[in-house]
């Protein structure tokens, strides 16, 4: 079994909606989000790196699959995804903020 690495970095949802990636366990990633998704549920967004002029063109989108969905004390949820169609500037972008 992969290894679950750990960060926070910004995304939005595609239909606008804001929330955080804060890890990553292969091709599974666990996202912090307002609203629960089920499981099979597609979502897209965009992964907004770390602020920098330099790191605001590498805004890059991603598919997934929701797993599941688990409410938080926060009223937010923890969101499982698993990812779909994963180019390769994609994946080369998830090692370098998860090394």
């Amino acid at each position: 079994m992969n290894e679950v690495k750990a960060v926070s970095v910004a995304i939005r949802l595609e239909s606008g909606e804001a929330g955080w990636l804060e890890a990553r366990q292969g091709e599974i990633l666990h996202l912090r989000l307002t609203r629960a998704y089920p499981p099979g549920a597609p979502l897209a967004f965009i992964l907004i790196p770390p602020e920098s002029a330099e790191q605001a063109a590498l805004e890059m989108p991603f598919e997934a699959k929701a797993l599941g969905s688990k409410r938080l004390e926060t009223a937010e949820y923890a969101v499982r995804v698993r990812l779909r169609n994963l180019r390769r500037e994609a994946r080369l972008l998830l090692e370098f903020l998860f090394p």
